[in-house]
């Protein structure tokens, strides 16, 4: 609507009645023959208040007419063009706006069936105050961090404690060389103290025990690192991807190449550590014959469904007595429970249920009370 009402007032402008263009004269022709009072074109003279002199003001008047109209002619078609693409654009910027409008809706459905869910959950544990859950949830979280901290804390102290002893292991070993140095200056100097005379045999003895403590250690390695490995394919199902080896810590390789792995999921660093550590036990109840019993809280936290089976079935194998507590065995159905408590030889098995004091009473943390139920 603007643009006609533009386009009219362009029309109406550009009305002139001179029939000679407005580009003959020029304009700078024109004034000068006003400045000088004279025609140029007649060659008479062009007095002011005459007709002649009016119709050169008119002239020039003509020229600022025609530029005005030459700039709104410009203004106007420049403005056609924006309109035509503004109408090119007007459908998409339609469906855009459907689009966007759908898409904020079901974003909407879904916070609110988040929200609901997250409601339901905080119904479910009882809780009449989800402030309070929330908040335990994040001190939880914080204490789990403060562990972690405190773990790699013992982990660099640990790691220190081992260069100390090593440094140590050496002072004593310069020690004995240094006495056994003393013996040989006092068996030279006096053959009759009895420690002159035995310093052979004594030099033999620490080299002998030096040999013998250095070949136990090397051993014992080489059995703790066997047996980590055997409880590590156990554990796995024989799905391992490599091989535990000892050195400067425990650490998962490539059996071919010796490489370290670095891309190992959860559950295969959670079985590395669990073999490495029951590695010693087992060890310990072969060597001294004694059996220890092992009391495991939630091993199999990290580990899924299959893992958390194979581990259930053959942790046992390497004790006599064992005692697990987890909450990782409720995914398994009944059917899945009963062959798992088969095939692992399961002596007694206990589940914690949560059960209504009142039952016609609230859904209620207060109404609420844990029972002891045995499954064998």
């Amino acid at each position: 609507k603007n643009l006609s009402i533009l386009n009219t007032e362009i029309q109406e402008s550009q009305n002139i009645k001179n029939p000679v263009p407005t580009t003959l004269p020029g304009p700078e022709y024109v004034e000068q023959m006003l400045n000088d009072n004279i025609c140029y074109i007649c060659e008479r003279a062009v007095e002011e208040g005459t007709d002649a002199y009016a119709a050169l003001k008119r002239r020039m008047n003509d020229f600022e007419v025609n530029a005005h109209n030459k700039l709104l002619q410009e203004n106007y078609t420049d403005l056609n063009k924006y309109k035509r693409r503004l109408l090119s654009e007007l459908p998409s910027i339609n469906d855009e706006i459907t689009e966007n409008n759908r898409k904020k809706s079901n974003l909407i459905k879904k916070r609110n069936k988040l929200s609901k869910e997250i409601n339901d959950i905080f119904t479910d544990l009882g809780s009449d105050q989800r402030s309070d859950l929330e908040t335990g949830a994040t001190t939880a979280q914080q204490n789990i961090n403060k562990l972690k901290s405190y773990r790699a804390e013992v982990k660099i102290k640990t790691t220190r404690l081992h260069a100390v002893e090593n440094d140590l292991s050496k002072a004593k070993t310069a020690l004995n060389e240094n006495k056994a140095i003393r013996d040989s200056f006092v068996k030279k100097t006096d053959t009759t103290i009895v420690e002159s005379v035995a310093s052979h045999y004594i030099q033999m003895f620490v080299d002998s025990i030096g040999k013998l403590k250095d070949i136990a250690y090397k051993n014992l390695i080489n059995e703790l690192q066997s047996e980590s490995n055997r409880l590590y394919a156990l554990y796995l199902g024989n799905k391992q991807q490599g091989k535990i080896v000892f050195d400067k810590g425990a650490r998962i390789v490539d059996e071919k190449t010796g490489q370290q792995l670095i891309d190992l999921n959860t559950g295969e660093l959670v079985a590395e550590k669990l073999s490495v550590a029951n590695s010693f036990l087992s060890l310990s109840a072969k060597k001294m014959n004694r059996s220890y019993p092992l009391i495991a809280d939630a091993p199999s936290s990290d580990l899924d469904s299959d893992n958390t089976y194979n581990l259930t079935v053959n942790i046992g194998k390497s004790f006599d007595q064992i005692i697990i507590m987890s909450k990782d065995y409720s995914q398994f159905t009944d059917g899945q429970l009963n062959n798992l408590i088969e095939e692992a030889d399961i002596k007694n098995f206990y589940k914690i249920e949560n059960v209504m004091i009142d039952s016609n009473g609230p859904n209620s943390r207060t109404n609420k009370k844990s029972v002891t139920i045995k499954v064998k």
